[in-house]
Order: C-alpha cells, then structure tokens, then sequence
C-alpha cells in the first residue's frame, strides 16, 4: 500500500455548468454599453436632478457631474458638495452606483478626492 503513488484531486465541471458559467459571464460582459450610456443617463436623472435644482436656486450656478462606466452595472461619479464655512466650498467625492437597467442603488464606496 506504501507504494501506491497519490492521485491528484481535481474538480470536474459538466458541460452543462460550463456553459451556464461562460453564458453568465459573456451576459454581464454585455452589460458594460447599456451601462455606459443609459446607465450614465439614468443616475443623473434619478441622482442629480431634483437635487442641482436647488443649487443653481441656492449658488446661481449648476455644477456638473463626472459620471462614467466604471464596470459593466457599475457607475462612478465625482460629485462636488459644498462645506459648512462660509465663503462657499466645495469638497470632491467619487461614489459608486449600482445600475441595472433603471434601477439605481447607492454603494457604500466612497471616498475624498483632493485636487492640487
């Protein structure tokens, strides 16, 4: 029994379960021009609208948002938001948003972006 060598353990995949896998992944691959363009439509309108209203009321002016395709359902903004003190300031955060198809969801990444 000593001299038995060791058999090597290894996964098997069906064919089945293989192309369900390789159909999922080229599905959510798809995603990224849906994304990049209504995508990128639908968190301004959902995000931003109601919103900058009340920023060109208050400031007289409408800032603009960076929103792009970060992945395929996945969106990144850089959003400006002003800061307590009193001559207005405005500090910088990207966010990200989860997409699907109108459905817009906040992430919970966020983080400070400081320009020199």
């Amino acid at each position: 029994m000593a001299d038995q060598p060791k058999r090597r353990w290894r996964t098997r995949f069906s064919v089945r379960t293989f192309l369900i896998l390789v159909t999922l992944a080229c599905g959510y691959a798809a995603c990224w021009w849906p994304t990049k363009t209504p995508g990128v439509h639908d968190i301004w309108s959902h995000r931003f609208h109601e919103e900058y209203k009340t920023w060109r009321q208050t400031y007289g002016f409408q800032p603009g948002v960076n929103a792009e395709a970060a992945f395929p359902l996945v969106i990144s903004t850089i959003e400006m938001e002003p800061n307590a003190s009193p001559p207005p300031r405005f500090s910088y955060h990207r966010r990200y948003y989860f997409w699907f198809f109108g459905y817009v969801v906040s992430l919970p990444f966020e983080r400070e972006i400081h320009f020199l």
